[in-house]
């Protein structure tokens, strides 16, 4: 087993993770923002690898 600052860990499963850390350090207009960003995104005079790349970052974050 780990130690970090004298807690006992054992290997975290990501979904076992993921919820209290969004809920303590992400908020709900955090998540709106992004969902909008999402939904507005275009393709516009982006390259393909360009776009791409924002709208997986995008999708990162909107998808839990």
């Amino acid at each position: 087993m780990n130690r970090v600052r004298d807690i006992r860990i054992k290997e975290l499963i990501w979904h076992e993770f993921k919820r209290p850390f969004r809920k303590k350090y992400l908020s709900n207009r955090y998540y709106e923002n992004k969902a909008k960003e999402f939904y507005e995104l275009k393709m516009g005079s982006m390259k393909n690898e360009e776009y791409m790349t924002k709208f997986l970052a995008i999708k990162v974050c909107t998808v839990s």
